[in-house]
């Protein structure tokens, strides 16, 4: 059986609410696309990195630093979304959804993602989380918040607390993008938003409503640093 082809696509749109052409802002010397870029490419899973954007400069700029890039549509209004059109007409057996803002992104967050998904045939998407380790985070409504039950699966997402305890308990974050995880979506399928992904925003609420199996896990080496930080 061949190797399965791993695709990794970056949504990056030039007209972020928050900071308008976010992808082109130079970090230490080099534009943000450019240092996310590069972080997925040093995955060893990763065969392909492809920049999903809706904007001509946004192309210019990852061509010009010999990456590879996609217009896609502007009515999208998720990454996600982005991503599937990609998955649509590019060969791939797994497709990557890396976030455009994470110039830091750790490249083992992918090939965990991918991995694990590949020993989990009744997985339909994957993601990394890690644990809630900064109280802030916990009311930070930037910071989505994931539920699993005990095999790891994905209960619930949402950018309020949950689940909400009244003394200690745990709560995990996706991680390797911020606010949404590193994502693992299958091929060219894509599920209407419902009244979840409506009222509540999460990208996993999309995949939670027709029952998707969505397997969200702690990779070792996040693991072995809250093991050495609570020791």
């Amino acid at each position: 059986m061949s190797a399965a082809k791993v695709v990794v696509v970056i949504p990056a749109r030039y007209g972020s609410t928050r900071l308008p052409g976010k992808p082109l802002v130079l970090l230490a010397g080099k534009p943000m696309i450019q240092r996310v870029y590069e972080r997925a490419k040093m995955a060893e899973r990763a065969d392909r990195v492809i920049v999903a954007t809706d904007d001509e400069r946004i192309v210019k700029t990852v061509e010009g630093f010999g990456g590879e890039a996609r217009m896609t549509r502007t009515e999208h209004r998720t990454g996600t979304e982005r991503v599937a059109e990609v998955a649509a007409h590019e060969q791939g057996d797994v497709f990557v959804n890396v976030q455009g803002d994470e110039p830091l992104l750790d490249p083992g967050a992918i090939d965990v993602a991918v991995n694990a998904l590949l020993e989990e045939p009744q997985a339909s998407i994957g993601t990394v989380a890690t644990p809630i380790k900064t109280p802030g985070d916990i009311m930070d409504p930037n910071v989505v918040k994931v539920v699993l039950d005990f095999d790891g699966n994905a209960i619930y997402f949402s950018r309020a607390p949950i689940p909400w305890v009244r003394e200690r308990g745990c709560a995990g974050r996706p991680c390797a993008s911020g606010k949404a995880s590193t994502e693992i979506n299958p091929p060219g399928q894509m599920w209407p938003g419902g009244p979840l992904r409506l009222v509540s925003i999460p990208q996993g609420c999309r995949a939670i409503e027709p029952a998707m199996t969505l397997t969200r896990l702690f990779s070792a080496p996040i693991r072995k640093t809250v093991f050495e930080s609570t020791a």
